[in-house]
């Protein structure tokens, strides 16, 4: 038996049911020719009671959080894949995504907490969000380990089979 469930809680959701609660949400946008596959996200943190996802479309980034003990699972916040690769900011610890339509060149906009770790987890920012989220330095040892996931994730996204659709 899961350790959640021995608390009462529910079991986290699994990659495909995060992906469904976007599909189902009203952030979600098809008329706009917006692609989710089923497969283009990945676990940022995770702890006993919290999870958190960042989900790729081919039009923007998700940030969803599972959390079990108040048996919610929310969008918490979406950022256009036009914003994450803004070319007028100039951030630390950026890394260059290249060879891409409309994104040649551009600087992902994340920044990661320049003071270091605090416990098992880190800082970041996403584009132009004021509060920082956190992620797992178990699930991502390094930074550019990191940065490095969240761009192929939208290199993923942007060069599927289905983005000739739109």
């Amino acid at each position: 038996m899961k350790f959640s469930r021995l608390l009462g809680f529910r079991d986290f959701l699994k990659l495909r049911e995060i992906i469904d609660k976007i599909r189902e949400s009203s952030y979600f946008n098809p008329q706009i020719g917006e692609v989710l596959e089923n497969d283009n996200g990945f676990l940022i943190f995770e702890s006993v009671k919290q999870k958190m996802w960042l989900i790729i479309s081919n039009k923007y980034l998700y940030g969803i959080i599972d959390d079990i003990q108040s048996d919610k699972t929310s969008v918490s916040f979406r950022i256009s894949l036009n914003e994450l690769y803004n070319e007028t900011l100039d951030v630390s610890n950026q890394h260059l995504l290249t060879d891409l339509d409309n994104f040649q060149s551009r600087k992902i906009n994340v920044t990661i907490d320049p003071e270091g770790i605090w416990g098992n987890y880190n800082k970041i920012w996403f584009a132009n969000k004021k509060e920082p989220y956190y992620y797992s330095v178990d699930l991502f040892p390094s930074k550019l380990s990191l940065i490095n996931m969240i761009e192929s994730y939208v290199t993923r996204a942007l060069t599927s089979k289905t983005r000739r659709n739109n």
